[in-house]
């Protein structure tokens, strides 16, 4: 199991056995699923950030582009 999901799966209190089948209720599904979503976003403006930072774009344009990227990952993230 990738354990970034184990890693919140085990925040929200799932349970599972010896060959992962995991016991949840759909409370717990919700948090869990907000959860994965807030990692992918968290990610995807690291990348982005990263870029600018690291200076690998071409042009301010492009650079400007990315930080409209990133903003509107978090924007998405301030609507959950």
């Amino acid at each position: 199991m990738n354990n970034l999901i184990k890693e919140l799966a085990e925040q929200i209190g799932f349970g599972w056995d010896d060959k992962y089948h995991w016991y949840v209720g759909s409370r717990q599904m919700e948090k869990f699923a907000a959860l994965v979503a807030a990692a992918e976003r968290e990610a995807c403006e690291k990348v982005c950030d990263d870029l600018v930072a690291d200076g690998m774009s071409g042009t301010p344009e492009w650079n400007s582009g990315v930080l409209n990227c990133v903003a509107a990952i978090r924007a998405r993230g301030e609507k959950a």
